[in-house]
């Protein structure tokens, strides 16, 4: 089920990418942390769903899904 708005999918792209190509472009294990991290957090931007979001019960996507305060966990 998807819980990630565009607004925090776009963001999660473009944050993504950037933590992606800065840990190709360096070296050492921060790189090699920061490439995987922003795998993870561009992944999730791409296909809409967050497993820490689905864990807290967060969705920033639909209003529709019963969430009436999106980005604060249902009720």
């Amino acid at each position: 089920m998807k819980n990630v708005g565009s607004t925090d999918r776009l963001i999660r792209l473009v944050l993504g990418l950037g933590m992606v190509f800065g840990g190709i472009a360096g070296s050492g294990g921060l790189a090699c942390v920061s490439t995987i991290v922003g795998v993870v957090v561009t992944y999730s931007g791409i296909s809409g769903n967050c497993p820490f979001y689905a864990a807290l019960e967060i969705n920033t996507c639909c209003p529709a899904s019963g969430n009436k305060n999106p980005g604060q966990p249902a009720s």
